[in-house]
């Protein structure tokens, strides 16, 4: 079982990398514990929100500068489901 690792830089290279070299040594992460931010379309925000506005929610991830990555739902599911994730958690809610 492979126990809690810090996702640093927090990237969403960095998370691709992370899942697919744990699937490739065969010792697969079964909870990722996403704690970040996210918006979804028409979510509306003040100034330096990220308001989601291609319709559909997106999670923020960092750029390598630190800035915003706005990642589509989509896009981040099927990373999870590629490292063979059984869950994910946030907020200390898990979903299978």
């Amino acid at each position: 079982m492979r126990l809690a690792k810090v996702l640093r830089p927090p990237t969403f290279a960095a998370l691709e990398e992370r899942l697919a070299a744990a699937v490739g040594e065969e010792r697969p992460f079964h909870v990722v514990h996403f704690d970040g931010h996210g918006a979804s379309p028409g979510g509306g925000g003040g100034p330096g929100v990220f308001d989601a506005t291609g319709g559909e929610a997106v999670a923020l991830f960092e750029t390598d500068s630190g800035g915003q990555d706005p990642v589509p739902a989509g896009q981040f599911a099927r990373v999870l489901a590629d490292g063979w994730l059984h869950g994910v958690s946030r907020d200390g809610v898990t979903v299978p």
